[in-house]
């Protein structure tokens, strides 16, 4: 089920329709997570 947090969705992203970013925060924010509104991983440009 992991695979479907690399799909955007189709139209406006709500909570019934969420984007990956709002799947993590949720996810972050049930396992009572520090940061969760911090990104996962740190984007740099080369």
């Amino acid at each position: 089920m992991l695979w479907s947090l690399q799909k955007q969705p189709e139209g406006t992203p709500l909570n019934d329709n969420p984007t990956p970013e709002m799947v993590a925060k949720t996810a972050c924010q049930v396992f009572s997570l520090c940061n969760c509104e911090a990104p996962l991983f740190e984007m740099t440009n080369k």
